[in-house]
């Protein structure tokens, strides 16, 4: 797995910061392949969640093609989940863990009870086209 930071500093702009990730991003796809978007990875992506101890209150998602690489396809995910911030952090460590690239849209987490919390999350990923 990869991970892309990006870093500002006072001697760099946020697009050269950005044009370095996109490159790193570029190289790493030279020489590894997405999955194909199938029935299986997305059941996949949402055992994640509930592996992480996570409840699934809503999902929408959507395919797309991509507009700069036609042999590539744009899932987007709309999810409203709950559960506790620890199953949260484990969620997102296990996004972190698979070979995939996860793009976070937005992220808005509202205390529900005492140990509960409601987790609204936008994101995105890529998958081969068929």
């Amino acid at each position: 797995m990869i991970a892309v930071s990006i870093l500002i500093s006072e001697n760099r702009s946020l697009s050269g910061e950005l044009s370095i990730a996109n490159k790193y991003v570029q190289n790493y796809f030279k020489t590894h392949k997405l999955p194909v978007a199938t029935n299986e990875n997305q059941e996949y992506f949402y055992q994640l969640i509930t592996e992480s101890g996570l409840n699934i209150n809503n999902k929408n998602y959507a395919y797309s093609p991509s507009e700069q690489q036609e042999e590539l396809i744009v899932a987007s995910y709309n999810l409203s989940l709950q559960g506790t911030y620890l199953n949260f952090l484990r969620y997102l460590n296990s996004l972190n863990s698979r070979i995939m690239l996860y793009k976070i849209d937005s992220i808005n987490l509202k205390v529900d009870s005492f140990s509960a919390i409601k987790i609204q999350i936008e994101l995105k990923t890529l998958y081969e086209a068929n």
